[in-house]
């Protein structure tokens, strides 16, 4: 069994170069030349050893995510293939880690760390303790969507009450008043909570700017799911509390909302309205959903090139922070306000 890419291209009598070419499948090789060296390396059960290469040149060519599950939150999903796009594209490899608690993030940080990679990503953060574990191997950091008050991180993000309140204003144009809002949790004091803080934070602004009042009986403040978004509208509906839109601080929120007013015997947007912030689950609503598309491909992808590009040059992160711009994207689930929840007996 041979050790090396050098007796690889001896074997197989090509260059160097060439066979480096066709393990990092970057750079033209003919198709024949390519099955040659492909041949040998099988038959020879070689692997490239990563970490011998970071070694030699103080760079293993890796970054990690460190992120929730996609098929609980879609969002991280959507996150993750605009990382993968940009990695693909400097020619970056990506380990993926997928955590559920603060014990679990860690163990993903300390293992990242034996594994010399070259910078992370973080698309959620559960603790600060991770960050200034990276931070004393001097790992670059950049946080998507999760903005801890530290300077040795890049960020990218979106502006998300400035979001939230276009997402309400839109409504109150329309002539609604009575806007329930479902949100996830808000802990003032929880830095991972900041994008639930600020989404509520718009909503509320955009009521006080109008003149209305906020009305605590239709805010749902829960994690995010479409089990959690259908609990909380059918519990404003069984209550007879009175609403003509709903805006959803997430897709899966949303979805939940939609299914819950149709459980009920409510049309949208006939009779309620449904205005959503993300744009990671078009493909799941009966009708083309009304939503303040804050881009997460798009995100991920910025995010990435935002750590690549700070690998590069070598030099201590400065706070750098990266602002998506956001659009309105106007579907079919928002209309002028009809006769609302709990007016009358819903239609069936």
């Amino acid at each position: 069994m041979v050790t090396s890419i050098r007796e690889i291209a001896a074997l197989a009598k090509v260059s160097v170069t060439t066979v480096s070419r066709v393990l990092r499948n970057n750079g033209y090789v003919s198709e024949s030349v390519r099955k040659r060296v492909l041949e040998v390396v099988e038959s020879q059960n070689y692997h490239i050893n990563l970490n011998a290469r970071g070694l030699r040149s103080n760079s293993t060519n890796i970054i990690g995510i460190i992120g929730q599950n996609p098929y609980v939150t879609p969002y991280y999903g959507a996150v993750a293939k605009g990382i993968l796009q940009a990695c693909n594209e400097r020619d970056y490899e990506v380990i993926t880690f997928l955590v559920g608690s603060p014990e679990e993030e860690l163990r993903a940080v300390k293992l990242a760390i034996e594994r010399r990679l070259d910078g992370i990503l973080f698309s959620t953060v559960r603790n600060l303790q991770s960050l200034e574990l990276l931070h004393q191997y001097n790992i670059p950091i950049v946080l998507i969507e999760r903005f801890f008050d530290v300077n040795y991180v890049g960020k990218a993000g979106v502006e998300n009450s400035a979001g939230a309140f276009m997402a309400t204003e839109h409504l109150i144009g329309l002539g609604h008043e009575r806007i329930a809002i479902l949100s996830g949790d808000l802990d003032p004091g929880n830095p991972t909570k900041h994008v639930d803080a600020d989404r509520f934070s718009g909503y509320c602004q955009a009521l006080a700017k109008h003149g209305l009042p906020l009305d605590e009986a239709i805010v749902a403040l829960q994690d995010y799911g479409v089990s959690n978004g259908f609990k909380a509208v059918d519990g404003f509906i069984k209550r007879g509390e009175r609403f003509t839109a709903v805006f959803a601080t997430s897709d899966t929120l949303a979805l939940g909302a939609y299914n819950a007013l149709a459980f009920n015997g409510y049309k949208v947007p006939e009779d309620c309205s449904i205005i959503s912030f993300e744009n990671v689950l078009p493909d799941y609503f009966m009708l083309p959903l009304t939503v303040v598309d804050q881009h997460v491909i798009e995100l991920g992808h910025a995010g990435a090139d935002l750590l690549i590009e700070h690998i590069a040059s070598k030099k201590p992160f400065s706070g750098k922070e990266e602002l998506l711009a956001m659009d309105l994207i106007q579907g079919k689930t928002v209309e002028r306000p009809g006769r609302g929840v709990n007016a009358r007996k819903p239609r069936r």
